[in-house]
């Protein structure tokens, strides 16, 4: 019998490198994914925030004519605003008011809802 040096790889050897390979590749895409889908979610969150951070600053610089009542829902690009302003005055805080936005914001799934609040006191 001759013995001959083996050179190469077998069949079987190339399959478990390969599906190796495409586990690892797979554990990859999956990560990438998750983190892609967490950037969009925090993106969307901070455009809601922004949204109601800039009312409450148009609200405080029209401050003179505050009035108390619901402004009616209002969308910017695609994103759902509901501004409810309340008159909580009182002996030691005259003409004092509650400004509270809610935004909605879109998801994936379903929509998600921001709310600030502040308080401004009428010029």
């Amino acid at each position: 019998m001759i013995w001959r040096e083996e050179r190469g790889l077998t069949l079987v050897e190339v399959l478990v490198a390969m599906f190796i390979l495409v586990a690892v590749v797979l554990g990859m895409l999956s990560v990438y994914q998750s983190g892609f889908v967490l950037t969009q979610k925090a993106g969307d969150r901070t455009q809601a925030l922004n949204i109601a951070q800039q009312l409450i600053e148009e609200i405080k610089a029209d401050s003179g004519s505050l009035t108390a009542g619901v402004v009616s829902d209002q969308t910017i690009s695609g994103y759902t605003y509901h501004v409810e302003i309340t008159n909580i005055s009182n002996v030691n805080f005259p003409d004092l008011y509650q400004v509270k936005v809610t935004v909605e914001y879109p998801m994936v799934n379903n929509a998600k809802n921001l709310s600030l609040a502040t308080y401004i006191k009428k010029r």
